[in-house]
């Protein structure tokens, strides 16, 4: 047996050569044919490259570097504002302010103000008249007045601001960030006021042109746009009262600007009341702490549209004056929001004083 095994092994040492020699000359036999036929048919070759190819740009295209993600611009952060709307129509900016009407004609009963930039929901399109939903007001305006599609994102994105929103139904208003600075003033649920700055976790504020502080927690914040103020037209009033105050709402949306008193560059408070009541022949001092010794004390029981409300800062000085339009409203160029606005009469406090300047 072991000389068997031994003659075996003999063998296998001139077989596995002849064998080796064998697959190599197969293999060189079948390259050449290989090559033969890809220079006969060269889009064999081609369409394997172009398969790799398209795997290759599939592959870099779902899973890019991270340099490639990093040098992707970022979006816009203002685009969010369009997320509040399911189809979004803006007031143009070419508009002071757009009546929102009871119903489709010009002559309808107005309920409400939209200034410019005012967002809206489109809820249904008439041939000139869109039936609109803005805050809690809804109704028809004017489809001439108001972008929509592609112009509407392009004025809502360049023109919303980045603002607080209140959550709980009152929240304290301090004049330093921290709880244990005194409570100053209340806003009420839901109110908006633009973001001056952020100091740990409180936002301050340019509360009538007074810095005061809110606590993050109680607030959300998000880019928004104007949005629509009720209001019905003056009524149960003397001529000169109502004419005072629709001639104020010609300027709803012209900016706050501190010591202005033009309407073509901006107004503060005292200003836009000085200009207010001036249209109808009474002449006021210029700022709000001397416009206050004025006129009639009034309670607010029987405040007129047409009477001056005044507001005070942390320590008690008057600092604010609104005119009073009736329904519980005030029409003013509130700091706050950086424009003539309309405003719940008790927006962040109780007013100071109510003065009857007309005298009816």
């Amino acid at each position: 047996d072991k000389d068997g095994e031994v003659e075996m092994n003999k063998n296998w040492k001139i077989i596995v050569p002849v064998l080796t020699l064998c697959m190599i000359l197969v293999g060189i036999g079948v390259m050449g044919i290989y090559q033969t036929k890809e220079s006969k048919h060269p889009q064999i070759a081609n369409a394997a490259n172009i398969t790799d190819k398209s795997f290759e740009t599939e592959t870099s295209t779902s899973q890019p570097s991270t340099a490639e993600k990093e040098e992707e611009p970022n979006s816009d952060p203002k685009r969010e504002v369009l997320e509040q709307y399911y189809e979004l129509g803006v007031v143009k900016e070419n508009v002071n302010y757009l009546n929102i009407r009871e119903m489709p004609t010009e002559d309808s009963l107005i309920i409400g103000k939209m200034p410019k930039y005012c967002g809206m929901n489109i809820l249904d399109k008439l041939s000139d008249w869109y039936y609109v939903q803005s805050g809690d007001i809804v109704g028809y305006v004017s489809a001439e007045f108001v972008a929509t599609g592609t112009e509407a994102e392009t004025l809502a994105v360049e023109n919303c601001s980045k603002m607080l929103q209140v959550i709980p139904e009152t929240l304290d208003v301090h004049k330093e960030p921290s709880e244990d600075s005194p409570v100053w003033s209340k806003l009420n649920q839901n109110e908006r006021y633009l973001i001056k700055d952020q100091v740990d976790d409180w936002y301050l504020l340019d509360f009538n042109s007074e810095d005061a502080y809110v606590s993050a927690k109680d607030v959300v914040v998000g880019y928004y746009l104007p949005k629509a103020d009720g209001w019905t037209s003056v009524k149960d009033c003397s001529e000169p009262r109502r004419e005072l105050i629709e001639y104020g709402m010609q300027y709803l949306g012209v900016p706050y600007v501190w010591g202005g008193t033009d309407f073509s560059t901006g107004v503060d408070c005292s200003g836009f009341t000085l200009l207010c009541y001036a249209h109808i022949g009474i002449t006021l001092p210029r700022t709000s702490y001397t416009q206050v010794n004025e006129g009639t004390l009034v309670s607010l029981e029987d405040a007129k549209p047409g009477d001056l409300m005044f507001y005070t800062d942390a320590e008690g000085t008057v600092n604010h004056v609104a005119i009073y339009i009736g329904d519980g409203k005030i029409l003013q160029s509130a700091n706050s929001l950086h424009q003539v606005t309309i405003s719940a009469y008790n927006y962040n406090t109780e007013p100071y004083a109510i003065k009857n300047i007309i005298g009816d």
